[in-house]
């Protein structure tokens, strides 16, 4: 869809007529509305079907052709817009509704930014669309200063930030409003950024001042007493929820310990500066723009020349900093350690948590074994995170540990075990000369050798027995009767009220060429991983499309995988315990159906898992094996477009479900497509105000 149909939308729309007391009524999908050209009061105008373009049905219209847009209605009802082109009131709206669509003007003043970018050296990383999370694992080292990069991204929904390190920048952030005077002449001609509690100040890097948090807090009892707090992480419960004095606004309520007694008070003043500057252990990152942030797009409020710190303004936060710099995480755990103290909290929330997790595991993961991993670092998380990170994200961080450990030899050990697929058994000299052909091998290269087969010994991958190594191969026997009975840990995306479904089953979702099985595939893999599991997708067709459509959706590297080569769906490997994704099988493999879901049922039983498989339908909408398609799945659905649609609304049609939970079986869910975040969501799923009312989201099979 083009930007004036994405802003001047249905949904905005809505929202323009109810923040701006236009009449309006909704009707199913078709709005009435107040025509603007006619000077009669009745609901004249209609909206229907998916078009944001409204049709005045009186035959006393005035206007020429009886069409217009949300363009009228705002000069209509803002008078002070009335002589404003349209694509100045499109800018306006796009404004008012943060609206996540490129415009000209867009474009012209980001080509403006990035040449400044460029020009000042700027390195930015890919972060999540609308937060401030990194996509990248290891951001803080890689550097991107390709302008042809940072326009795929935003064209892609995402936000951008600065890497201080990499930038050779320093941004002190002011998180509050307005800046205080105190600072104001102190901070001299530099460039400033707005975001939605403050401002950013840019700055060459300084390595004199470190990155760290000042906070300095005014608080009052009710006695009228002030009390003075110089500690940001000073810990309080806010709203019923455990939390540090910085997370506070000016008249928010807590009760804090002084001298031993309880004093409920109330904050009446605050100084909250963080340093955003890279060293040695940590690296530095700020969003800025054209990210938008909690619904908010951060802007330049000048365009000076980024200036080396102001002597006056370092003096200054360096006598804020003192003797209260809050050290690193290392620094904190590494004091804990020492002093035998463990004093919860050591990491607050928004200090890191993650990233320390994460260098530990990934030291840990030289010498464990990936459960012992995991158990170390649910127990370590507990002790020094508050709040404890949720399951999910140490699923993500073990995830990101596996894809890291041992890069260096784990494209080695993968050859390893592909030789040893080929030839069932080998010697360590035949693994050599399969690695190198005959070339003599150097010690150190020989060393390599010897320590990846020690790996996959070590992760029980091979064995070896009389001087041969050999694949782990043995059946796997069980007696248990209920375990196995025990529904998947997680709601299966689309469907998971409307059936039971179990590890080791299969899902098949068909669709017609054009009909976006990428868009659902990736959607599906985005609500897994709200959910914390980790897939893995593998892709049968050429192109980088679902790379695009992943980072659109806001998915980020710790939250899946991906396939880097064509794979024969006869020859793929299924992981152990994992969720897999395949988009799709070609029309010309259905001739070997029966093969191809044996194969797949055999991977199920031996890795255990979920399989969700993606076929192409025929243009008449029927399977290309349907006799065969029913035998395996314990879903077999498909997904096609309502009639007359541009994408937008659609249908998952279940044809058919191994166990139904449901009295009556379902055999349509209707769903819609969000051009701005390509998210699928199904309608009844939509939150309150983007319902569609008077119709009906879930469509039963009528009783006989």
């Amino acid at each position: 869809m083009d930007y004036k149909s994405i802003i001047l939308s249905q949904e905005n729309i809505k929202k323009y007529c109810k923040q701006f007391k236009y009449p309006i009524v909704l009707r199913g999908k078709t709005i009435n509305l107040l025509c603007p050209y006619c000077n009669d009061k009745s609901m004249t105008a209609l909206c229907v079907g998916q078009t944001h373009h409204i049709d005045c049905v009186s035959p006393n219209c005035p206007h020429k052709d009886k069409k217009f847009t949300l363009v009228a209605i705002v000069r209509k009802v803002e008078k002070d817009k009335k002589d404003w082109d349209r694509e100045k009131i499109i800018q306006y709206i796009k404004n008012l509704f943060q609206v996540k669509a490129l415009t000209p003007q867009d474009v012209k003043e980001q080509h403006k930014w990035f040449d400044y970018y460029i020009k000042n050296g700027f390195s930015l990383t890919p972060i999540k669309p609308n937060d401030k999370v990194c996509i990248e694992s290891e951001w803080q080292n890689k550097e991107h200063k390709d302008p042809s990069e940072w326009k795929e991204w935003i064209k892609n929904g995402l936000n951008v930030g600065l890497n201080c390190n990499m930038s050779k920048k320093m941004i002190i952030d002011i998180d509050q409003k307005p800046i205080p005077k105190e600072i104001e002449n102190l901070i001299g001609n530099t460039l400033i950024e707005e975001s939605k509690r403050g401002f950013h100040l840019f700055y060459q890097q300084d390595q004199d001042l470190p990155k760290t948090s000042i906070g300095e807090f005014t608080l009052v009892d009710q006695e009228g007493k002030e009390h003075f707090i110089k500690n940001p992480n000073f810990q309080i419960k806010l709203n019923g929820r455990n939390t540090t004095l910085r997370k506070m606004e000016i008249g928010d309520k807590t009760m804090i310990k002084i001298n031993n007694e309880e004093k409920l008070v109330t904050m009446k003043s605050y100084l909250k500066i963080d340093i955003e500057n890279s060293n040695n252990e940590q690296g530095a990152q700020v969003v800025i723009y054209p990210s938008i942030c909690e619904d908010y797009q951060r802007k330049f409020i000048n365009e000076n020349e980024i200036i080396s710190i102001p002597k006056k303004f370092k003096e200054y936060l360096q006598s804020k900093i003192g003797t209260i710099a809050i050290p690193t995480n290392s620094e904190i755990v590494r004091q804990e350690i020492k002093n035998d103290t463990y004093k919860l909290p050591l990491i607050e929330e928004g200090e890191g948590r993650h990233s320390f997790l994460f260098r530990y595991a990934c030291i840990l993961r030289k010498q464990m074994s990936v459960a012992e991993v995991e158990s170390a670092i649910v127990s370590l998380n507990k002790i020094v995170n508050n709040p404890p990170l949720e399951y999910k994200e140490i699923k993500n961080i073990l995830n990101s540990t596996n894809m890291y450990s041992f890069a260096d030899d784990k494209e080695l050990a993968e050859k390893i075990l592909e030789y040893l697929r080929e030839v069932d058994e080998a010697t360590n000299r035949d693994i050599e000369r399969a690695i190198a052909g005959d070339n003599r091998l150097k010690a150190e290269e020989k060393s390599k050798i010897d320590k990846a087969i020690a790996y996959l010994k070590k992760e029980e991958f091979i064995k070896s027995k009389k001087n041969k190594l050999f694949l782990v191969k043995k059946m796997e026997w069980t007696n248990n009767l209920i375990d196995t009975l025990k529904q998947l840990p997680f709601k299966v995306p689309y469907f998971h009220d409307l059936g039971r479904f179990c590890w080791k089953d299969i899902l098949v979702i068909g669709a017609t060429p054009g009909i976006g099985k990428t868009h659902i595939a990736l959607n599906i893999i985005k609500k897994l991983s709200e959910q914390g599991i980790y897939s893995h997708y593998v892709s049968l067709e050429t192109g980088s499309r679902h790379i695009e459509i992943a980072l659109q959706l806001g998915l980020t590297e710790k939250d899946f995988r991906y396939n880097k080569e064509y794979y024969n769906p006869l020859e793929v490997e299924l992981e152990k315990n994992a969720v897999t994704v395949i988009d799709w099988l070609n029309p010309v493999e259905f001739e070997n159906t029966h093969l191809i879901f044996e194969h797949f049922a055999k991977q199920l039983c031996k890795h255990n898992g979920l399989l969700i498989i993606f076929v192409q339908l025929k243009e008449n909408g029927s399977f290309f094996a349907p006799n065969l398609m029913n035998i395996f799945p314990a879903l077999t659905c498909k997904y096609f477009y309502e009639d007359g649609s541009d994408g937008t609304y659609g249908h998952f049609e279940i044809c058919k479900i191994r166990e139904s939970i449901r009295k009556k079986r379902l055999v349509k869910i209707p769903c819609m497509f969000k051009w701005e975040t390509k998210e699928l969501v199904r309608t009844d799923e939509l939150k309150e105000n983007e319902n569609i009312k008077d119709e009906q989201i879930i469509v039963d099979e009528k009783e006989e």
